[in-house]
């Protein structure tokens, strides 16, 4: 088109030339107008087509510049042959498959025919290509590192007249991995024993595998085109869903436990776990949404027996510690968040190891179980009764309990629980310690009424057991001093801070020195000493009671065998208490320290107290008779302040018996009415010929009231305090 034009131009230009060089005449003029006129107009025209052309050539190198992308970039060979079957074109994965270099300005494969790049099947394929078949054919193709099978698809291209084969190549081995995977997607899909359901984007559910519609009772057909939320058992239900998608968004996966409703209206617990799919292009947007799901009814039924088997006590049935914990944070928030009020009863069981060291566990079992019956069935359905362990109980009150209602609710528990028990072959007579608190007039934190509870309790033992306590403030410090002693004790025991100290017992006649008593002494720190009154009643009854004695005992005999190598010769007293005397335990130990020192039996005296002997326990009794076997002398210590009889001091034939000191302080009172006791005492005493020791001597003036009385031996600080071991050897030197 520009040569034609050119031509055009130039014819013009010759003309216009003519008309110039002639005598211009007005005809000429007009000619010479016209041919101007014409040569603008057919320039204007040429230039228009100009454009049309330049705006066609720019839209051909558009489409040839998205060609080659789309051509290069596709996942699957593409390669251009001419009717010689030289290679014109290749993309990327076709020059992989062919291991060929490309040089983007200018490929050097073209003089390649794609026939030497197969192993097997050429004449197949010539056969093929030259048929322009439409069928797919698969043939080996090989370079000097790879060897494989693909798969060719052809169509046949027309261009500038010439004819070109536009060939795809696909790897058989990728397409047999797709197959496969297609495959086994679509067993796990149709087999698996897990609801699988798949949403659009829009969360629309558009398929659904047989075993969601086993689980849910619906089919494709629907359920399709809803929302997985359809399935909610309630509102709060679907409202739940609305979080599950909000946590796709941030993390494009949720699992949790959801609860679902089927066709036929039943409600069941659902393990669901959600993912988010996105496309190839990584774009932000979801193209589909997959959930898994499983029924889990029996898993959770399963895991609620466990967890009731877990929060059961087995022996009795009643909710345990774990179980308790679990009801009674759930109690307090209820109270805290409705401003209510609660109360808890502590229940403590009186002289319980009596029985099982006397009977056996068996026993102690059986009155456990029928405890646990008679709290239960005097108590309300929507009460929680726990047994914390050992012989503690306790209850939890639900409602608004008036203090008064309280207070007959503790009265008919104490009384009831005090009542025989029929424990196999036995009629066994238990009683409780009861103390209670209220939330929140004795405490605002569950541990604090716990506490609070707890010290009322021990308030009540204290008291004398078989009662019920009220918590109060002064109660809660005696409680907290208590547990501190305790405490204490036990990280005193081995630190070597119990010490026995001994005090001396004379004849008040001649001033002779005749024996010792051993006393503790606890050195708590450098400079402080803690006497017995202070620490031993917190630990009366605990395991650290059975420690301590153990271990004064053995320093008893040792501190003897090392002053009978010095001629020590008196005898020395060891306090034993009524649980130490219980157990078979304490007679070994004893037994066993005779025989390692044998020169210390026959000093070796054991003191026990009224209280001990009253309780009139075959154990106690065995024991002291056995301990009489070994040749130890008994004494009876504190007479008069508790409940003997006669009979037991003849029955236990006591060596010896000791006259409380708050008695023999009645000689400097004057008072003759309280005298008369202490000469009542004396009298008794002798009347039955045993040896007395007056405890707590402290003047001229008990000492002359007692001699003129006929006693001989007294104790106390007239004549010694307590004295550390070391100050022994020099105290009896001058009685040797």
């Amino acid at each position: 088109m520009s040569e034609s034009l050119a031509e055009n131009v130039d014819v013009r230009v010759q003309n216009l030339l003519g008309c110039l060089n002639s005598h211009t005449s007005h005809a000429k003029k007009n000619i010479f107008h016209e041919n101007i006129q014409l040569l603008v107009e057919e320039l204007l025209d040429s230039q228009s087509k100009l454009a049309s052309i330049n705006n066609v050539i720019e839209k051909t190198l558009l489409s040839r510049e998205q060609f080659t992308v789309l051509f290069e970039k596709a996942p699957v060979g593409f390669i251009v042959l001419d009717e010689q079957y030289h290679i014109v074109e290749a993309n990327t994965v076709a020059r992989s498959q062919l291991n060929l270099a490309h040089d983007q300005q200018s490929p050097n494969y073209n003089h390649l025919k794609i026939v030497s790049f197969i192993v097997k099947g050429v004449a197949d394929f010539i056969d093929w290509i030259s048929a322009d078949s439409t069928e797919g054919l698969i043939v080996e193709l090989h370079d000097a590192n790879k060897k494989g099978q693909v798969k060719l698809n052809q169509t046949s291209l027309i261009i500038s007249k010439k004819r070109f084969h536009f060939i795809s190549m696909i790897s058989i081995a990728k397409e047999y991995y797709l197959n496969e995977s297609l495959r086994l997607f679509k067993m796990v899909f149709e087999f698996s024993s897990q609801g699988i359901m798949i949403a659009d984007v829009n969360k629309n559910i558009i398929e659904v595998n047989p075993a969601f519609s086993k689980i849910t009772g619906y089919l494709l057909e629907d359920i399709k085109g809803c929302k997985p939320e359809v399935l909610a058992a309630d509102s709060e239900s679907e409202e739940y869903y609305q979080t599950i998608y909000a946590d796709l968004v941030y993390n494009n996966s949720w699992k949790g436990i959801v609860y679902n409703c089927n066709k036929n209206g039943q409600v069941y617990p659902e393990e669901l776990e959600m993912v988010a799919v996105y496309g190839a292009d990584n774009t932000n947007m979801p193209i589909h949404y997959i959930g898994i799901f499983e029924n889990i009814s029996e898993r959770v039924e399963k895991e609620n027996k466990l967890k009731e088997l877990a929060e059961m006590d087995i022996l009795t049935g009643l909710y345990n510690r774990q179980g308790f914990n679990q009801k009674f944070e759930n109690k307090f928030q209820v109270a805290q968040r409705n401003g209510d009020n609660f109360s808890i009863l502590f229940i403590d069981l009186d002289n319980f190891k009596y029985l099982n060291d006397r009977y056996g566990h068996n026993y102690g079992d059986e009155l456990l179980k029928l405890m646990a019956l008679r709290i239960t069935n005097n108590l309300k359905k929507t009460d929680v009764v726990a047994r914390l362990g050992g012989d503690e109980f306790i209850i939890i009150l639900s409602g608004n309990v008036l203090k008064a209602s309280l207070n007959n609710l503790a009265h008919k528990l104490s009384v009831l629980l005090s009542k025989p028990y029929n424990i196999f072959d036995i009629e066994y007579v238990c009683s409780a310690s009861i103390g209670i608190a209220t939330y929140p007039d004795d405490a605002i934190e569950p541990i604090a009424l716990l506490k609070s509870a707890d010290a009322a309790m021990y308030q009540a033992k204290f008291l004398g057991r078989n009662r019920y306590q009220f918590f109060n403030e002064e109660l809660f410090n005696q409680h907290t001093i208590c547990q501190k002693t305790i405490t204490d004790v036990d990280d005193g025991i081995p630190q070597h801070q119990f010490l026995l100290h001994y005090q001396a017992q004379h004849d008040m006649n001649t001033g002779d020195l005749v024996g010792f008593e051993a006393l503790v002494r606890w050195h708590y720190s450098e400079g402080e000493i803690r006497y017995p009154k202070e620490f031993l009643p917190y630990i009366e009854k605990e395991q650290q009671m059975i420690k301590l004695g153990r271990l004064l005992i053995n320093q008893a005999f040792i501190n003897v065998n090392t002053w009978c190598k010095s001629g020590f010769k008196w005898p020395v007293s060891i306090n034993l208490s009524a649980d130490q005397l219980r157990l078979a335990e304490t007679y070994e130990l004893i037994s066993t320290l005779c025989d390692k020192y044998p020169k210390v039996r026959s000093l070796i005296h054991i003191e026990v107290t009224e209280t001990a002997i009253f309780e009139n326990d075959p154990l106690i009794e065995k024991n002291i008779n056995q301990l009489k076997q070994l040749g130890l002398h008994l004494v009876l210590d504190d007479f008069g302040t508790g409940y003997s009889s006669i009979y037991s001091l003849k029955k236990f034939q006591f060596d010896v018996i000791k006259i409380d000191k708050g008695f023999v302080d009645d000689i400097l009172s004057g008072d003759n009415n309280n005298l008369v006791i202490l000469n009542g005492i004396i009298r008794l005493i002798q009347e039955l010929n045993i040896a007395i020791i007056c405890e707590g001597v402290e003047t001229h003036q008990q000492v002359d009231y007692l001699v003129n009385k006929d006693c001989k031996i007294a104790q106390g600080f007239f004549y010694h305090k307590p004295m550390h071991k070391n100050q022994m050897l020099k105290y009896i030197a001058p009685y040797l």
